[in-house]
């Protein structure tokens, strides 16, 4: 997960992944087999690989049914009865692997012809994109385009048949590409053939084949496209930091493995650069992210977010960095109820035996969590709620007894930022100041001191258009403070750390003018914001970005120290980790390293 905005429901922030890459179909093998008799068996030369598409065009007086010795029935894809005969695509989808002896059976007496073919790098389920069947005399054969239209990079596979007589068959074109005969099975009863090739354009796929001469009997041809197998390119980014010195940060967030797991990542920063951690996972979770971290020294941090357990439930997840290894720690606030989705959003901790974590429950309605660490086990704490929805972003503790809370809240007419703080015994509400337009929210707040915090987020104004936002809070009030926007585009705020209250960094996103407010935005269309203040107002600082990217946490040791995180996506559509660093007069590229599946 990502943080971006969220206005109408849950406040933690969501990246969208770039679209999966598609595996290229791959033939295999071949089989081929004719008969006089009502059925006919062909059996595949070698074993049959698990999870490949078995495909065959058959031509009987009538097929009634296709079947496998290993998978069982074939679906059928396609047909055309022409002159009596009817031609037709069977197939089956996920293969089991072994021997395998297809039996295809006709209404009627032979002959029957079969031309089969195996293909790895199809869809396992749902692969069937389109079909079309075709008839005529011509010299060139054409089974007309694929209904519905299909997608570039499938497999079309194509078979024909002529009546009555051989005849010399070459391929032609499939899908916008040249396609590659497999089979060509010829006798006195007629010649059946079969190709294949992977489309080269999107749309409706259309095959053919040359045939020798024209014939005066007729050909009937069909054609299918299937879907090729998705692949995951591993994805990820980087959603929190935090640096108890210069050369000592650690980052966190998540990533895609190959098998399209989400899944917890963890990175650090020492004198040698980045490097990656090995994040601890819950036993039996499907799926984990890391979406805050807090670390009081080189040797101890914890890091929050959720996992989904083995029954679909979306959990809390806290884990400890020990200077070694980091392990997963009991977390409260999960009921075992799958109705009931829990995350951990933020954390922040004072020394090693001082951490408060804040995120959201939502069920129908979402609800304000806080969780405290006391140096050996988590309690749930009871915040302040001020109405039916309210979810907290971001949470700053600079002292054991001084913590603040941002989020947002709503009473289901309009939404509001909330803020909370922590006097040692209770979580009291605090009025943020309201700037002026119908919808705000905070992302993120840094302390430096019970008197002296800065919360960031977004508002949207009265053009409709989102906006930045950073208010200050004095100890009594909270006021809200002037900020640059970069030009028309839609910008937000997503993270806040202060060194002093002089000295703060701010970073986010921008994204084109009309971005839908109410979804997360793609990090592909973004470009990586950071603001400083200097004391006296906010400016925008120029950031490198070669690629589209989001910055989503940013940890400061000092004014002139700073490192922030976030992801960029590549010019192949992967969405890869990112790092910057500010050393006092501007912002440079970190090398970070990507999880390899």
């Amino acid at each position: 997960m990502r943080k971006t905005c969220v206005v109408l429901a849950v406040g933690v922030l969501l990246l969208v992944f770039a679209s999966p890459a598609l595996a290229s179909p791959a033939f295999v093998q071949s089989a081929s087999g004719a008969g006089s008799a009502a059925s006919l068996a062909v059996s595949y030369s070698a074993p049959v690989n698990a999870g490949d598409l078995l495909v065959g065009q058959f031509r009987a007086s009538g097929v009634t049914s296709v079947s496998d010795s290993v998978n069982g029935l074939w679906s059928e894809a396609v047909q055309l009865t022409a002159s009596g005969v009817t031609h037709s695509i069977w197939y089956v989808e996920d293969a089991k692997p072994g021997p395998t002896t297809v039996t295809v059976s006709g209404a009627g007496g032979g002959p029957v012809r079969a031309v089969l073919a195996e293909y790895s790098g199809v869809a396992t389920s749902g692969a069937l994109d389109g079909t079309s069947c075709n008839q005529g005399k011509e010299q060139t054969v054409t089974t007309g385009s694929t209904a519905p239209t299909a997608a570039a990079g499938d497999l079309v596979f194509a078979g024909f048949g002529v009546f009555d007589h051989p005849i010399t068959v070459s391929a032609g074109y499939a899908g916008e590409a040249h396609a590659t005969l497999r089979t060509q099975l010829s006798g006195s009863d007629g010649t059946s053939a079969d190709e294949d090739a992977v489309s080269a354009v999107a749309g409706g796929q259309e095959a053919s084949f040359y045939l020798g001469a024209a014939t005066t009997s007729g050909w009937a041809a069909c054609v299918a496209a299937f879907h090729p197998t998705p692949v995951t390119i591993p994805n990820g980014g980087l959603n929190g930091v935090s640096c108890s010195a210069p050369s000592a940060c650690t980052a966190v967030g998540d990533y895609v493995s190959s098998d399209g797991a989400t899944l917890a990542l963890a990175e650090r920063l020492t004198g040698s650069g980045w490097q990656l951690q090995s994040a601890a996972e819950p036993v039996g979770a499907l799926s984990s992210t890391l979406l805050g971290v807090s670390c009081s020294s080189a040797v101890w941090c914890v890091a929050v977010g959720s996992y989904v357990d083995s029954s679909g439930t979306q959990m809390p997840l806290s884990e400890r960095w020990n200077g070694t290894s980091w392990k997963v720690l009991s977390t409260p606030g999960g009921g075992g109820d799958r109705e009931v989705q829990v995350s951990l959003n933020s954390v922040s901790c004072s020394s090693s035996t001082a951490c408060t974590a804040a995120g959201t429950a939502s069920a129908s309605d979402n609800l304000a969590l806080v969780e405290r660490w006391n140096g050996s086990s988590w309690a749930v704490q009871s915040p302040s709620d001020p109405n039916v929805h309210d979810i907290l972003n971001g949470v700053s503790c600079p002292a054991t007894a001084a913590c603040s809370a941002v989020g947002l809240y709503s009473d289901g007419a309009y939404y509001a930022a909330l803020t909370e703080g922590w006097n040692g015994s209770s979580w009291q509400l605090e009025n943020s100041a309201n700037p002026g337009g119908f919808t705000d929210e905070f992302q993120g707040v840094s302390c430096t001191s019970s008197t002296a915090c800065t919360a960031v987020g977004f508002y949207v104004n009265a053009s409709d258009q989102l906006v930045t936002l950073v208010e200050l809070w004095n100890g009594t009030t909270w006021t809200v403070q002037s900020t640059p926007n970069p030009g028309d585009r839609t910008a937000d705020l997503a993270a806040v750390s202060c060194s002093a209250p002089s000295a703060c960094s701010a970073v986010g996103y921008s994204a084109p003018p009309g971005t839908p407010l109410a979804n997360p935005v793609p990090v592909d269309i973004s470009r990586p914001l950071a603001e400083r203040w200097t004391g006296s107002a906010w400016e925008i600082e120029a950031t490198p970005h070669a690629l589209p990217s989001t910055l989503s946490g940013i940890s400061c040791a000092s004014a002139s120290q700073c490192t922030a995180v976030g992801s960029q996506v590549s010019a192949d559509g992967t969405t890869l980790t990112l790092a910057e660093g500010w050393n006092g007069s501007k912002w440079q590229m970190e090398s970070t390293p990507n999880p390899v599946p």
